[in-house]
């Protein structure tokens, strides 16, 4: 199993989660709550942003609360 933090577009509000998926790559759960930056050192602070910014680099994942599911936004929704 592997995670990464991903933009999750839900109850018109996008904020950052952690996205967890099995060993095929398919997404397989994810926080219920946005996560927020923190760090014990400010070295483990920068090195959060740079995975928080990672984020932004992927598609938008899109909650749908009748699937409880998550599916990429079409980039024309972005």
């Amino acid at each position: 199993m592997s995670w990464n933090y991903r933009i999750i577009f839900q109850d018109n509000c996008y904020s950052i989660h952690e996205v967890y998926y099995d060993d095929a790559g398919k997404i397989e759960g994810w926080t219920e709550r946005a996560v927020g930056i923190s760090g014990e050192t400010m070295k483990e602070l920068k090195g959060d942003l740079k995975y928080y910014s990672r984020a932004l680099e992927e598609p938008v994942l899109v909650y749908n609360k009748d699937k409880d599911c998550l599916t990429e936004m079409k980039q024309e929704e972005v």
